[in-house]
């Protein structure tokens, strides 16, 4: 999500069926009705949010990426980074300590300018304890003070704590030190929650998150109408400091909520790009080919978590039983077709250099023996006294399909009843938040390329861990390799993290990702990427 990442990828549309003619191919594309200086997409769910420091999740990072820039910024390849906010910037020797050089003349949309002090005091905000922000851990375990900083925060030492924490801003210049080395550091940077906000909208209930009136952003677009669970309109920012190099003058995000309507919107020219997995499945064998199909891999994995705080998956036994029987090559390869890669690996096979330590997997029937062993050692022999319990997921057509799968088989090879209980996106987030669930699903597309991007979200202490599992060698091994310069030092700890969480089992991956959309041909500068997202700054229509 991440963030974004973010996050868990979203693919929130309701259930429906697709006929055989469908599954078979799917009509040319048609001729868009949209305007030259319009991109109109498909944003699936209603946004959670669209302060960048509250938000978890990969589409409303999406909107978020259009409306906000940080410091640094990306190419129009998402994975390149350059200056943005920021005209330039240099890191210490050590490793330690980021400058930035603000670029002169930048504007927030008001025409207001922005200021260091306005970067730094959004950081601090990011940090404030009523903004609840996801990813707090990117301040408080990165950050010379910020840990001493949230901790004091409305006590009587919290001056001081300010006084101590290693952001600092002088005239035009941004300065971060660091506790310790991360080598990835700067694409935080690029990401949400360092995104700068205006001071008029610190407090997270200002009108200005919902009012579009009083939204003030600083990216190529700002706010110009957000119809709840109907439509977001976002107009071209003329005080962008790019503005001239802009060509979308306006971008519409609809909340289309049925796969098949998606389709048959794109289909009718009513939309410029369906979104990453927002049509169904069962049409994706008969699209390929097609000059306005796109398949690519991602950063991203599928992975249904486990409430290690609730019997019976307090025992590492039945998470093994349940993670050994799932038929991963079953749910990619029939009950999705979407080129999906099926996995037993947390970090997808993306990240150039990392090795896995992580065993092939043996077939299903024998997994199935061991499986039956560990469950009636935890005690529930053939699955007999086991409790009931449920599994939660987001309102969506392929979540539906893999929880039915997941049922089945864990029926077939186990004994085991589940319940399959599916909520609208919001309320999903919010019981998965608060630990009110079973099994729940996750989806994690990676906020930068490099394995901690998944292995952090399992440590113990991390806002985004929903498993309530926790061990302290694997937070050890992770904290090791973020200190660790050396690459292949750094990748071989991480492999030790991702095997250990993986005995563990307080998930279970199923599969890596790959997007798969439809776009208007007309549409260019569009670059698929395997973190998923796209600043509409860099596209043009013809």
């Amino acid at each position: 999500m991440s963030l974004f990442g973010v996050f868990g990828l979203s693919l929130a549309c309701s259930r429906t069926t697709s006929s055989k003619a469908e599954e078979a191919s799917a009509p040319p594309s048609v001729s868009s009705k949209t305007s030259t200086d319009e991109f109109v997409y498909n944003g699936r769910a209603e946004p959670d949010s669209l302060d960048p420091q509250k938000t978890w999740s990969h589409d409303s990072a999406q909107i978020i990426h259009q409306l906000y820039e940080g410091l640094i910024t990306r190419e129009a390849d998402f994975m390149t980074l350059k200056p943005g906010l920021a005209s330039e910037w240099s890191v210490s020797a050590d490793g330690l300590t980021y400058t930035f050089k603000m670029r002169p003349g930048v504007k927030w949309s008001n025409g207001d300018a922005i200021t260091a002090d306005q970067v730094r005091g959004s950081w601090l905000r990011a940090m404030e304890p009523k903004v609840a922000a996801p990813y707090l851990k990117w301040f408080t375990d990165f950050i010379v003070g910020a840990d001493n900083f949230v901790q004091n925060y409305s006590s009587l030492e919290r001056a001081q704590a300010e006084k101590d924490l290693g952001i600092t801003a002088t005239e035009g210049v941004v300065s971060v030190k660091l506790i310790r080395p991360i080598s990835y550091f700067k694409y935080l940077i690029a990401q949400p929650p360092f995104f700068v906000v205006h001071p008029s909208m610190y407090d997270p209930s200002s009108p200005g998150w919902t009012d579009p009136a009083k939204f003030i952003g600083n990216g190529a677009y700002k706010l110009a109408l957000w119809k709840v669970n109907d439509r977001i309109i976002l107009n071209k920012n003329s005080n962008f400091y790019e503005a001239d190099g802009v060509s979308i003058s306006k971008v519409t995000i609809l909340v289309i909520t049925d796969e098949n309507a998606a389709f048959n919107m794109y289909q009718s020219g009513k939309l410029d790009w369906t979104n990453n997995n927002a049509i169904s499945t069962t049409m994706v064998p008969g699209l390929k080919g097609r000059e306005d199909f796109h398949m690519d891999p991602t950063l991203g994995t599928y992975m249904p978590i486990f409430n290690v705080r609730k019997k019976p998956f307090n025992d590492v036994r039945v998470r093994r039983a349940f993670a050994l029987t799932v038929d991963r090559e079953t749910i990619t390869d029939r009950v999705l077709r979407a080129g999906f890669k099926p996995t037993h690996r947390l970090i997808p096979p993306v990240i150039p250099g990392f090795q896995s330590l992580i065993p092939n997997a043996a077939a299903i029937d024998e997994r199935a023996i061991e499986a039956k062993k560990l469950l009636a050692e935890a005690g529930y022999p053939d699955g007999k006294g086991f409790p009931e319990v449920v599994y939660r997921y987001n309102t969506d057509e392929a979540h539906h399909k893999i929880a039915q799968a997941l049922q089945a088989g864990w029926q077939k090879y186990l004994g085991v009843k589940i319940k399959l209980d599916n909520l609208e996106w919001k309320v999903f987030l919010t019981e998965q938040k608060q630990g009110r669930f079973d099994i729940a699903r996750l989806g994690w597309i990676g906020d930068y390329p490099d394995p901690n991007t998944f292995l952090e979200i399992y440590m113990t202490k991390n806002d985004n861990n929903r498993t309530g599992w926790g061990s302290p060698v694997y937070d050890k091994l992770v904290e090791d390799a973020l200190k660790t310069l050396d690459e292949k030092k750094r990748f071989e700890l991480y492999a030790q993290a991702e095997k250990l969480v993986f005995d563990e089992a307080p998930f279970v991956s199923i599969y890596h990702y790959s997007y798969f959309s439809l776009l208007n041909p007309a549409v260019k500068g569009f670059i698929p990427n395997p973190q998923g997202h796209h600043h509409v700054r860099y596209f043009s229509k013809k």
